[in-house]
């Protein structure tokens, strides 16, 4: 089982996942979050990243130190092409490149593992693991055609509703109801 807590894994994955890695590491991204807990999530730590991917970066913080954390942001990566911030009473999103990635780091007041992009990763890193690669490349293909990644999900397995909020659902399926529903399909 991969520990997404860390970055450790990223160094010895596949070619985007080791790039991903070098890069937190030579500009201290993790190190510079260490505070508010970060965690890469999305599709580059499950491998279904397409071109366009960028490396997303969720942390927790409590909102009455929002703009601590905007102001560490700022003078951390406020000279980096393309940096840009914006605070609601809910979240931070901070977003700049580096060597040509886009870096996207989303904050909230809630615990990284509770939070939904963690969430959704997990599930979907379970959903791969049970139907493979065949699986994956669909996957990928459909996010290449320019859907999201919880919606190329939701439809190879025929889950109908908001996608986001179906794909949760999926976390108290067993491993079996989960094959079923796309071996039905």
């Amino acid at each position: 089982m991969v520990d997404f807590a860390t970055t450790d894994y990223l160094a010895f994955g596949n070619k985007r996942q080791v790039h991903c890695f070098a890069l937190l590491k030579k500009y201290h991204i993790m190190s510079i979050l260490v505070e508010y807990s970060p965690v890469v999530v999305g599709t580059i730590p499950i491998n279904i990243d397409i071109a366009s991917s960028d490396i997303d970066i969720i942390c927790e913080c409590k909102i009455v130190d929002f703009d601590v954390l905007k102001q560490l942001l700022s003078d951390n990566f406020g000279d980096y092409e393309g940096f840009c911030i914006a605070r609601s009473d809910e979240c931070i999103v901070c977003r700049f490149m580096l060597e040509n990635q886009l870096i996207e780091v989303y904050v909230a007041d809630i615990p990284v593992y509770k939070q939904n992009a963690y969430r959704h990763m997990l599930i979907e890193h379970r959903i791969l693991n049970l139907l493979g690669e065949d699986f994956r490349g669909q996957v990928i293909e459909r996010k290449s055609e320019g859907l999201k990644t919880e919606p190329a999900f939701a439809q190879l397995l025929g889950l109908v509703g908001n996608p986001f909020t179906e794909l949760l659902k999926l976390e108290s399926y067993s491993d079996r109801q989960i094959i079923d529903l796309y071996s039905v399909k």
